[in-house]
């Protein structure tokens, strides 16, 4: 079992990691780990060129995640823009 300590350096190292990939997002790139850590499930919404393929590219480098695109979103579908 994983203590405290050992969480804390993989968070740390997973947030170095996704920083080389997407600059002065600090935020965001917590917002993203927590979900992931927290095995939650994520919409990311924005203009086209933000990074957000990049984001997910890094994530899924360095952390197994399932990653499911779509190019619209159904309208029973609860979104939130951060």
């Amino acid at each position: 079992a994983a203590d405290g300590h050992d969480m804390s350096h993989v968070l740390d190292r997973l947030l170095a990691e996704l920083g080389r990939a997407i600059l002065g997002q600090t935020e965001l790139l917590e917002l993203v780990t927590i979900s992931h850590l927290a095995r939650g499930h994520l919409l990311l919404e924005g203009l086209p060129g933000l990074g957000k393929t990049e984001l997910i590219k890094a994530l899924s480098k360095h952390a197994p995640v399932p990653v499911f695109a779509a190019s619209a979103i159904r309208r029973d579908y609860l979104r939130v823009t951060v």
